[in-house]
This record gives C-alpha cells, structure tokens and sequence, in this order.
C-alpha cells in the first residue's frame, strides 16, 4: 500500500528524499527535487528548478517553470507552461515542457 500525503511544503527548496510511492502536492518558490521512485508530484507554485532523478515518477508541473532537469529512468513530466529549458540525460523519459 503507497503512502499517500498532500500536504502543501512553503519552502525554498522542496525535497522528496528516497521517496517511494509518495503522492504530493508541492508549493514551491525555488526548486524541487524529486530523487525516490514511483512518486506523484505536483508543482503548484513558481520554482525556478525541477530536478528529477530517480526512477518511475510522474511530475505534473502548474505553473511556471525556468529548467528541467531529468537524469533518472521511465518518468513522465509534464508542464502547463511550454518554455522551460530541459535537459534529460535518462532513459525512457517522456518531458512534456
């Protein structure tokens, strides 16, 4: 059974540290690392970057967003906001952005 949180996390930087199965609305201003598996995050607030690196997340992002960097495997991120720069040095990523 997944741990399921939504909680919202005012913070500079938001971390989800070996994170596994986690769902999570984030609140962000600066950036987001995403670096467990099989986690479901949502950006709800500005952040300047969304760094993922590890494997089977799903990151849906709502607002805008500078960079994008994916360096882990199978995760899916998609942007509402189509002018981020993104780099994605991972296999079998799809980025949406």
């Amino acid at each position: 059974m997944a741990l399921t949180l939504s909680d919202r996390m005012p913070a500079a930087l938001a971390r989800l540290r070996s994170g596994y199965g986690t769902t999570r609305d984030v609140f962000c201003f600066d950036t987001v690392v995403v670096s467990g598996g099989r986690n479901v995050v949502k950006v709800t607030a500005h952040c300047n970057t969304l760094v993922v690196s590890g494997d089977d997340n799903v990151v849906r992002v709502t607002s805008p967003v500078k960079s994008v960097v994916v360096s882990g495997n199978r995760n899916s991120v998609l942007c509402d906001w189509s002018f981020a720069k993104t780099s994605d040095t991972g296999l079998g990523n799809t980025v949406k952005c």
